[in-house]
């Protein structure tokens, strides 16, 4: 008899698709003995069915992709484990509660980017995570690099002019502006506000925004 036929599971079993870092993030969606979706048990069928995953990656995926695939028992699984993972993270920065919120973040990176790879807007959006939890730490250096992941992430995906892309410039400029880089900031500042000015226009809020965020590190 296989273990996944044998009934309820108990406390100490736990299927072969979670992974054991799963036991420490306490969201209530997610347990040791039961693979949840939307707070709902999956079937028994679809469950036996997940645990029969080939060994071999598929064809053109990748090793990661696959990796993530096997822990989970689909993709699908994985995405929305991920899910689960910044929503807790940012329910845990409402919360004051850092250094957890910065765990789920880290979590979240790791599913993304084995599903992902490193271009990926979900993997660009954790790193911003990751870098303001790190900001209300008071690790300027450490939320600078990601900061700067996730600008060179968006600017790959979406090239200079994009909003996201300033975005992300802001932050990475900001972070700079505290770690007292202030050339460096100055540089992506004045990146962000010309990429909003040529895609909002010049009379656009956010640009005059942006134009006082550059004076306060220029005075």
């Amino acid at each position: 008899m296989r273990a996944w036929d044998a009934g309820p599971s108990p406390a100490h079993f736990k299927p072969f698709f979670i992974m054991d870092w799963l036991e420490d993030l306490g969201v209530k969606e997610l347990n040791t003995g039961t693979l949840l979706k939307d707070g709902k048990e999956l079937p028994k069928q679809k469950q036996r069915r997940m645990s029969r995953v080939s060994s071999k990656p598929p064809l053109g995926k990748s090793k990661e992709r696959h990796e993530a695939n096997m822990k989970f028992g689909s993709v699908e699984e994985a995405v929305s484990a991920a899910r689960l993972w910044s929503k807790e993270g940012r329910k845990k920065t409402k919360q004051g509660k850092y250094i957890g919120s910065l765990r789920c973040h880290k979590k979240a990176l790791c599913v993304h980017k084995a599903l992902y790879g490193d271009t990926h807007p979900e993997v660009a959006e954790s790193y911003t995570n990751i870098g303001l939890t790190l900001e209300r730490l008071n690790r300027i250096e450490e939320a600078a690099l990601q900061f700067q992941l996730a600008y060179q992430t968006r600017k790959d995906l979406y090239g200079v002019l994009h909003l996201d892309t300033a975005i992300s410039a802001q932050y990475l400029a900001k972070a700079l502006q505290k770690a007292g880089r202030l050339e460096e900031s100055v540089t992506r500042y004045k990146e962000s506000t010309e990429i909003k000015r040529a895609v909002l226009g010049r009379s656009h809020l956010s640009v005059a925004l942006s134009l006082l965020s550059l004076g306060g590190v220029c005075c």
